[in-house]
């Protein structure tokens, strides 16, 4: 196995806030979820796991592995790429300054915490629902210009959910409109092509009739797909913070 990647598509799965970072190690401490870390330019490997990150000092304490020989070999070659899955997402990061530390438990692993963290999808699609206290709002012109505005209630890198109450714009399934909007919180309006992909019924919490749509988007920008995914990454580790299971 190389240590190199596609830089183009990896950063587009970027975590580079500390964070961030510190988020989906501690995630990956709770299973705890093997680790399978590569050293000597990937012909050699161990498997290890989180077994404690350290936000005040910015160290993580990892596993320590069965084979002395192959743990000193780990030690010398000072580099670790660490793949490991969480949540059906491929999370990948590079550990240096690999050194022992002792523990009551026993002999551990420490390093400084990785500076970047890649999460890749499984699925690049992967539908992440919007949060109703912060909404992220679609804008959608008609043939006159007439501004119309949706809630978002669900998002994926192809597309997202809107809900429709007034249905005063005509969408049909297989209309496209070019200059669409896209306002996410925090972030400055991205503009954005959609299609019409289906139209379904909807009923609202008071009772009313309207409809749900869902669009794909069309010719979203590398940059916009970047902001989108770091944002959507930001929504999942909030989530997995606020669940009862990680009380």
């Amino acid at each position: 196995m190389s240590d190199s990647g596609h830089q183009h598509d990896d950063n587009q799965f970027q975590l580079t806030s500390r964070r961030d970072i510190v988020a989906v190690l501690r995630q990956l401490g709770r299973r705890p979820e093997l680790i399978t870390a590569y050293f000597n330019q990937g012909r050699e490997s161990l498997v290890t796991a989180v077994l404690d990150v350290d936000h005040e000092t910015a160290e993580l304490i990892l596993d320590h592995g069965p084979d002395d020989a192959i743990n000193r070999r780990a030690l010398a070659a000072g580099q670790l790429v660490c793949m490991t899955r969480e949540n059906n997402v491929s999370v990948k990061f590079r550990l240096q300054g690999l050194q022992r530390a002792s523990r009551d438990d026993g002999p551990v692993f420490r390093a400084p915490l990785p500076e970047s963290l890649y999460r890749l999808q499984r699925r690049e699609f992967f539908r992440v629902p919007m949060p109703v206290s912060s909404p992220v709002l679609c804008r959608i012109a008609n043939d006159t210009g007439e501004v119309h505005e949706f809630r978002v209630t669900d998002m994926s890198l192809g597309g997202v959910g809107i809900v429709d109450a007034t249905m005063k714009l005509s969408l049909r399934i297989g209309d496209v409109f070019n200059d669409a909007e896209l306002r996410v919180p925090g972030q400055t309006p991205l503009a954005v092509g959609l299609e019409v992909r289906n139209v379904s019924r909807h009923i609202f919490r008071d009772g009313t009739v309207g409809r749900r749509l869902g669009v794909a988007f069309q010719g979203l920008s590398t940059r916009g797909s970047t902001l989108l995914q770091r944002y959507l990454q930001r929504l999942q580790i909030a989530y997995r913070e606020s669940s009862p299971d990680n009380d």
